[in-house]
């Protein structure tokens, strides 16, 4: 396994620090990531040098971290990659530039608001700390949208900055990605220049049903194009060039980088990499299968390996504490879960799902049975008052009624469909982050959806957003760095971003199909919808609409039906800690009700002891 890779910067203050809560105060409302407007250029206000934070004399250097030392200050720069740009400078990157940048010309010897407006032009993953003796500062950022971990932690007489926090006992902060944070004889937080959001929120939110076809498919064919791109640049700058590894439920977003991959690059392995923290009644082990299936038999030719990961109770216990205290600041049951299920994903060890069990009686009962399709299906019920807009539902009623579902239920013959272990040795993972977030995936884009309301559609879309880097990307990568692996996103490339920013429509609009737009009918999801695989209805309209059949993320679902992918088109959307049985896991082990999982928002592990130093 690859070690992890690791950022650090510590400062004491001998002193004391006398804007401690000052500094704690802005990290504390900057995580609550509210802010919707970022329109502050920094540039613009006045700067005048004050008496160097930093002295050149005194600094002692060393294999792995710089120090330096004054009668004030004691401070220590360490990680995996600490350089010097010339006597007096030094940067600690952690992940990566895109593409790789000389940081000496750009950085020594300039003003604070030089190295600012260099700063900001950077692009890739990454995570940085430079230490600058020209003009004494040392400046703390990462990349513009938040994709790796950064946290900050202050007292009256230490700042530490890591990717990791050092203990769970002390109250840490995620360094917002739209905040460049200068340590000087003060410490501010300034205003990042041209943050991606401010473009996202400028997007139209016109009403669908002002919408026109040919307008339509041509956004649909755009979000298609910019997709496919994005997988295969970041699949480019992934580290293992033998293989592509997929972090892979089967569902909606990880299929379809599955199959743009497949289609693209043909002559390489490709790792679907599916977790189950109980496999007989995963539903995201009955979907990968599904998904798997199809692909198999889209590209027979191709190397594609689904390489299933169990994890039992006993294991989960051992590990659960280490687990915290990666997810750590992020630390309600919903984190945990979520982390606990992306750390053994992680670890890319399992089975090979056996490709002979595709041709099985057992799985050819099982793919065509319908109670199983609607356990990973669409929810829905059709009022008997809509039900003239489609005949065609009425043949299936009685079926839909009557079969019964099989989400929850045991199936321990999946556990049939491979022994052979199986270890990847890829460093890089695809994750389909982002994908809810753009094309609506939440339940609240329902609710603002419902009333027609575009500027509350618009603004949770942004909320969404703004607070992705908080809610997933950090946590994310402090987990899956700790087994040495890191995340690639193909939903959020600068690319998708810029594509989603130039439609005449929010790509997160939700369609109810039984009051759809006329140029909905003519697309494939629409055309495609199977009514004897849908039950109860998970999102009910207003009581002068008893029923509503909502579809989100369509164009998605459009898109994967035009390549081919039928199963996927109409799973339901699940998060990772019920799609792996994590959630579940968890439940049972600490004896919570689903009550008591639900309040997502309440910290778990406050009185459990945990302390991970």
């Amino acid at each position: 396994m690859t070690a992890p890779d690791a950022i650090t910067l510590t400062i004491e203050y001998r002193q004391g620090l006398e804007d401690a809560d000052a500094v704690e105060s802005t990290l504390k409302e900057d995580n609550r990531a509210l802010e919707t407007t970022f329109d502050v250029d920094f540039l613009s206000q006045p700067y005048a040098p004050p008496t160097p934070f930093l002295e050149f004399e005194g600094l002692s250097l060393g294999d792995v971290a710089e120090g330096f030392e004054s009668e004030l200050y004691r401070i220590r720069l360490g990680g995996t990659r600490v350089s010097s740009l010339c006597p007096k400078c030094f940067v600690a990157i952690y992940g990566c530039l895109v593409p790789p940048v000389d940081l000496k010309p750009l950085l020594c010897g300039k003003s604070r608001d030089e190295v600012c407006e260099k700063l900001t032009r950077l692009k890739g993953s990454y995570s940085l700390i430079y230490i600058s003796f020209h003009m004494g500062h040392i400046y703390v950022c990462k990349d513009e949208y938040g994709y790796k971990s950064l946290l900050f932690r202050v007292d009256k007489h230490e700042i530490t900055v890591s990717n990791v926090a050092l203990d769970t006992s002390s109250r840490w902060y995620e360094v917002p990605p739209f905040k460049l944070l200068v340590i000087g004889n003060a410490v501010s937080f300034l205003p990042r220049r041209d943050y991606y959001l401010s473009q996202l929120l400028k997007a139209r939110f016109t009403r669908l049903d002002d919408l026109v076809e040919d307008i339509v498919l041509n956004s649909i064919d755009s979000i298609k194009k910019a997709l496919v791109e994005s997988v295969l640049d970041v699949c480019s700058r992934r580290r293992e060039k033998d293989f592509v590894t997929i972090l892979f439920s089967g569902g909606l977003d990880s299929a379809l980088i599955a199959r743009i991959v497949a289609e693209h690059l043909k002559d390489t392995t490709i790792e679907l990499i599916n977790v189950s923290f109980d496999p007989a009644t995963s539903p995201d082990r009955i979907t990968s299968l599904y998904t798997y299936s199809e692909l198999v038999e889209m590209f027979p030719n191709s190397d594609i390996r689904l390489v299933c990961i169990d994890v039992n109770q006993d294991e989960y216990v051992q590990d659960e504490e280490k687990i915290y205290g990666l997810s750590y600041p992020n630390d309600t049951h919903m984190d945990v879960n979520i982390s606990a299920a992306l750390y053994y994903a992680s670890r890319l060890k399992g089975f090979l799902c056996d490709k002979s069990f595709l041709q099985s009686s057992f799985w050819q009962t099982f793919r065509s049975d319908l109670a199983v399709a609607k356990s990973v299906n669409f929810k829905v019920t059709v009022s008997r008052a809509k039900s003239a807009d489609f005949p065609e539902q009425e043949s299936s009623r009685s079926a839909v009624t009557q079969s019964q579902s099989t989400e929850g239920q045991a199936l321990p013959f999946l556990k049939k469909c491979g022994e052979q272990p199986y270890s990847s040795h890829s460093t890089d993972v695809l994750v389909g982050s982002g994908a809810d977030e753009l094309f609506g995936g939440y339940g609240r884009h329902v609710t603002s959806q419902a009333f027609q309301d575009c500027k509350e559609l618009g603004e949770e879309i942004a909320k969404d957003l703004n607070r992705l880097w908080k809610r997933n990307l950090g946590r994310d990568d402090r987990v899956l760095n700790e087994n040495g692996v890191r995340a690639l996103y193909p939903f959020l490339s600068p690319l998708v971003l810029e594509t989603v920013t130039k439609l005449p429509f929010t790509s997160a609009s939700i369609v109810d199909i039984l009051s759809s737009p006329k140029w909905f009918h003519e697309l494939c999801i629409y055309k495609s919808i199977d009514y004897g695989v849908l039950r109860n209805s998970e999102f009910l309209g207003a009581e002068n609409r008893p029923v509503s059949v909502y579809i989100n993320k369509w164009i998605l679902r459009e898109i994967a039906l035009q390549l081919g992918l039928k199963s996927c088109a109409t799973f339901k959307k699940r998060a990772i800690q019920f799609g792996t049985n994590s959630a579940k896991n968890f439940n049972r082990l600490h004896n919570m009700s689903n009550r008591q999982a639900r309040n997502k928002g309440a910290a778990v592990y406050g009185s459990m002891g945990f302390n991970v130093n």
